[in-house]
């Protein structure tokens, strides 16, 4: 339950909210402006700010966090 961030990281795993795209084009403005060094171009889609360069995915979930997540050969999973 700790590497899914509890039952608020658990719901976000199961069921995906949708995000004004304000919400998620800000987070991912906010994201550009403290990133260091070189990194793909953020895709913003349903609740998720993905940068597939670096097999990293943010997921906003329904308590307003945000959650890491992490490219595996088979999908996304919860970043340790």
């Amino acid at each position: 339950m700790t590497r899914l961030r509890g039952v608020n990281g658990v719901l976000t795993t199961l069921y995906p909210v949708t995000v004004a795209p304000d919400i998620l084009r800000k987070a991912a403005e906010s994201i550009e402006n403290v990133r260091s060094g070189p990194g793909g171009t953020p895709h913003l889609e349903a609740n998720c700010i993905t940068y597939d360069g670096q097999n990293v995915q943010l997921r906003h979930g329904c308590d307003g966090r945000w959650y890491p997540y992490t490219r595996l050969a088979n999908g996304w999973a919860p970043a340790p």
